[in-house]
């Protein structure tokens, strides 16, 4: 198997049934540098599978821990 097939055996999300359901996502995109996004490609990867969630779930994403000690604590309580 190449690295661009997808494992026939590996569940897909489009196949699980997320209906009324919490779904938490954790993921590292990595790309911001000196505070700016310099490749958007990781993120813009990720958009489809997320819409595909949020649709039908209640989607939770965090992120890593160095981002969240970059937003300020008021703003994380915020978004909660």
């Amino acid at each position: 198997m190449t690295s661009l097939e997808i494992d026939k055996d590996l569940p897909l999300v489009q196949n699980a049934d997320l209906n009324g359901k919490v779904v938490l996502v954790r993921f590292d995109h990595n790309v911001v540098k000196d505070g700016k996004i310099k490749d958007p490609y990781r993120i813009d990867s990720t958009l489809g599978t997320l819409y595909h969630i949020a649709e039908r779930a209640n989607l939770i994403l965090i992120q890593n821990l160095e981002f969240l000690k970059l937003i300020h604590q008021s703003i994380l309580l915020s978004e909660l």
